[in-house]
This record gives C-alpha cells, structure tokens and sequence, in this order.
C-alpha cells in the first residue's frame, strides 16, 4: 500500500512554529545553546523541524531516555475517510495522523470534534461539578523523580490551573475512565454542556469501523492530563498489541512510533527483560537502533491512529488532555497475536493485561474466528489462491491456536480437522 503522502513545507513550519513557541519555557537557555552550536546552526530559529523535535524530547523536564538515531518527521493529516481506509487494510499501513473534524469539514471527521475551549483552566468549574470529588487519579511528578501519587481531583485541578511560571510540580497523569466516576454515573460526560466530546464511549464513526469481533481485550478508555514538558518517560506497547486511537481534545503531544518488526520488538523484549520491566533502557541498542521510527505531533482536534504492535512514547508540547482509546481491525489481528505470543518477561503482564480477559473464552472465540474465516476462504472457486489479507489472518490464528491445542476448549469440535484444513488452504497460496 502507499505510504502515507509527505508533509507539506506548510504543515512542516506549523510544527516548527508550536516547538519553537514552546522551547523557552521546557528547554533550559544552556540546552538551547548548546542544541544550536552542534548543529552549526544560527540560531533557535534556523533549527530544522527534527532538530527542534530532539531537542524538545531529549531536554525537556520529563524528557525521554534516549532516542533512535534514525527519526523523521511525519506530519501530514490526512482526510478522516482516507485513514481509516488506510488502517482497515493493515497494520504496516503506519501511524496515521488525521485531519480534526474542523479541518475535514462537517460530516467527514471521526466524530470527536476538538472542545470549543481552549484549555483545562477554562473546564475546572464544570469538571469540578460533574466529576466525582472522591475520585482518585494517578499522577506522575516528574519534578519529583516521577513516582506514581493517587492524588484527588481537586489538588489535581489546582495544580493544573496554576500558571505555568508559577508551578512546583511536572504533572503527567492518566486515568481509565469509566461512568462511575461521574455525577449520574453516565457511561460518557460532555463537559461544559457541549454534545459529541465522549470521554468513555468509542464515536460511532470509529465504533463502526472496528471490524474485530467484540471478545477482543478491550481496556477501558484512557484520559491522560499532561503538563508542558512532561511524559510518561518511557517506551511501550498497547495492552494485547492492540492497534489505539489517540485523540487530543487540545494542547500538543509529540509521539515517538516504530513498526513492530520482528527486530524492533525484540529491541523491546531485551530492554524489558534487562531494565526490570521499564521499557524505557536495559541496554544501549534500545530505543538507539529502532527502524522505521517517525516522531509526529498531533494537536487539539487531531487523531492519531497508532497501528497493531506499535512501540510508542510521548512527551507534551503544550498542556494537554487526550483520550485514548484501543481500536483492533481485524485485518491487524495477526500483528496483535505475534506481540501476545512473545515472551516479554518483566513487561509480560502489562502486555497482556493480565486479568483483563478469561482466557478460555477468548480462546474459544479465535477457534470460532479461524472456522469463519476457512468457511469464507471456501467458498473461493478450488485452487483460487487467498487474498493477503486472508491468508495473513489465517496463518497468524492457526499458528497461535496450534500452539495452545493442549489449551483448547472443549465446546471446540475437530480442533485438529480445522487446523488441517487451514494448512490445506494456506498451501494454495
């Protein structure tokens, strides 16, 4: 499939414009001056775009740990239709950045339309009426060394509502949102009043689009409130491998992403089973020698589509909210079984969410899958061979499920009829 088309010099200068705007108050003048003078550079403003992005993640307060050496830019947004066209069609389709519904114009966005404020400062009153006060968040003060504090809300809207000149803490936080945390306990909140800005319910328009089956691991939604400068320090993967829609509801984030090679994945397992779990080191080749990294800076309105198996960090331009949320087509299904069957050590249970799913039924859902997709590829006329896509999927469930026969639930009738007939399928391809 094509790749993605490249940025434009417009869309290329408003990342430059949001990153030198926001350099002064996360990059300390030292960092600055010593950015420019190894890149024989002029000055701040003579810095091309992926310099100022290295700088901006490497120097910041809640910088990442290291970098690849090999990083370029991504930053064109793409029509809502045309990305998720993309992304149905498999997980090497790449991080796909798509146009806010305003920039895509009425009817053709994702359905999760940017706030008509401008940041937290103007929601706290709202936020303080329908969120629960007895609700606890998790807070990461990266000033602090970046330990994990439960904090309250209301110390959690102080500190986000103090000018940022004036705050002693670098607050980065993430919560799965559910209704019980609301007045009313609704299954999705509008804040301020205002329709069509769900922070719990998936929009229809991605709802629809998301073609597995719905006993794949679906953890509830996650709202991170970030500060300028901070991240979550490290490298990671989605829970099962699933592919994740990242959308900012304002401020700026810039991502890290790189295709789950079988290299890049093994870079992963290393460093986790090296560092003790932390993803974010354990040996000098990670994130160092990561192929097919791009960094991309998505902005209030905008969405991040981040494929199947994708490793990721992030770090925070400009204070930020976005809420993420885990997206599995069925054509990445294969891309999410070859991370769930790796060994991830130290990472193994913040892979596989343990816990999150009863691992029966699920293995009983993917014997139901594999039988759908033999009847389907049946009926092609005999010797006709499988579409990729097809053969993809079938060679990824048989594979995962032939590993597990031993594990295979007794409402599955003929496990090894089925796995034969698909070896028989597969050979005609």
């Amino acid at each position: 499939a094509a790749p993605p088309p490249a940025a434009t010099a417009e869309e290329e200068g408003e990342v430059r414009r949001r990153l030198l705007a926001a350099v002064p108050s996360l990059v300390r003048a030292e960092d600055v001056a010593a950015c420019v003078r190894e890149a024989g550079a002029d000055g701040l403003d003579s810095l091309p775009a992926e310099a100022l992005c290295r700088l901006v993640l490497l120097r910041s307060g809640g910088a990442l740990p290291a970098l690849p050496e090999s990083l370029s830019l991504a930053a064109c947004p793409l029509e809502p239709r045309d990305a998720l066209r993309r992304a149905e069609q498999g997980a090497e389709e790449g991080a796909l950045l798509v146009k806010g519904d305003a920039e895509a114009g009425a009817g053709c966005g994702l359905g999760v339309s940017p706030p008509p404020w401008g940041g937290f400062g103007d929601v706290v009153g709202e936020t303080k009426r329908q969120l629960k006060r007895t609700t606890l968040v998790a807070a990461s003060d990266l000033r602090a060394g970046g330990g994990v504090e439960v904090v309250g809300v209301p110390w959690l809207l102080q500190q986000f509502g103090t000018p940022p000149a004036q705050r002693e803490a670098l607050l980065h936080c993430e919560h799965a949102v559910s209704g019980e945390d609301y007045v009313g306990g609704a299954s999705s909140l509008s804040l301020g009043g205002f329709s069509g800005i769900p922070l719990a319910d998936m929009p229809p328009q991605l709802a629809s689009s998301s073609l597995t089956p719905d006993w794949w691991p679906s953890p509830l939604p996650v709202l991170t409130l970030s500060m300028g400068g901070a991240s979550a320090a490290r490298y990671r993967l989605s829970p099962w491998g699933s592919a994740a829609i990242h959308h900012l509801l304002w401020g700026a984030q810039l991502f890290v992403v790189a295709p789950p090679t079988p290299s890049n994945l093994r870079l992963l397992q290393q460093s986790g089973h090296e560092a003790g779990g932390g993803g974010g080191g354990g040996g000098a080749d990670f994130p160092r020698r990561l192929a097919g990294a791009q960094v991309v800076m998505a902005r209030g309105g905008q969405t991040l589509l981040l494929p199947s198996g994708w490793v990721h960090a992030s770090l925070t331009v400009e204070d930020s909210a976005s809420i993420c949320w885990r997206w599995q087509p069925r054509e990445q299904l294969a891309a999410a079984l070859a991370v769930v069957r790796a060994d991830w050590g130290e990472l193994a249970a913040e892979v596989r969410l343990a816990g999150a799913v009863a691992i029966d039924s699920l293995t009983r859902s993917m014997w139901d899958l594999l039988a759908s997709e033999v009847r389907e590829a049946s009926r092609a006329p005999p010797g006709a061979p499988l579409k990729p896509a097809q053969a993809t999927l079938l060679r990824a469930l048989s594979g995962y499920l032939d590993r597990r026969r031993a594990c295979t639930p007794r409402a599955v009738k003929l496990p090894g009829a089925l796995l034969e007939r698909t070896a028989a399928l597969l050979s005609q391809s």
